[in-house]
């Protein structure tokens, strides 16, 4: 599916169709595209999760702060995406606290919960596409969302993705979503 919607997101971007290479952030905290990530050394920094099979949800333990892992699924122990927010990520998942404080986690650039956009824009450049709030933005941001939920939080209103080719036909993409102008979520994924 996200190979789909990254090589959509590309070909629909004039700059980006002539040059796929991947703009976005390479590390999100200690996860990182440009490596493999073993969910047993996130477990090390974070504690055991709350499931033995991901998604894998944690928060911080003052609820300040929400990380979702997930794995490739063709090599369960390899780190396929986090999504770090400042509302509840998991609805259909126990989550469990972590003493790691997750507000902490930044990109290599500097950016984290609570950044602007114009420094995400001035660190990444212009995305690959822009979205406002819809439904699919609700799917990305919350494992287990379901239209009919009574009242999800508030995830923010607008957001930026970023997407390409790291190296070798590895696709990478990174998804930064604003609630009044400053960053609510971060998705950082790379392809299975």
């Amino acid at each position: 599916m996200w190979k789909m919607l990254l090589l959509a997101l590309l070909l629909s971007s004039e700059s980006h169709a002539s040059d796929p290479r991947y703009r976005g952030p390479i590390c999100l905290g200690s996860f990182r595209v440009d490596r493999a990530v073993s969910v047993r050394s996130l477990f090390k920094q974070l504690g055991q999760p709350a499931t033995k099979s991901a998604p894998f949800c944690f928060q911080s333990q003052d609820g300040r702060a929400f990380l979702y892992v997930d794995v490739i699924h063709v090599i369960p122990g390899r780190v396929a995406e986090v999504l770090l927010s400042d509302f509840p990520n998991c609805t259909s998942r126990p989550r469990q606290n972590t003493e790691n404080d997750l507000l902490t986690w930044k990109t290599k650039e500097g950016i984290g919960l609570g950044s602007s956009e114009e420094e995400v824009v001035e660190a990444y450049g212009r995305p690959s596409a822009e979205e406002v709030e819809d439904s699919r933005n609700y799917a990305r941001a919350i494992y287990g969302y379901h239209p009919s939920a009574k009242k999800p939080p508030e995830i923010g209103h607008k957001s930026l993705f970023y997407a390409g080719i790291l190296r070798e036909n590895e696709w990478c993409s990174a998804q930064f979503g604003f609630r009044d102008k400053k960053v609510s979520w971060i998705l950082l994924s790379v392809n299975e």
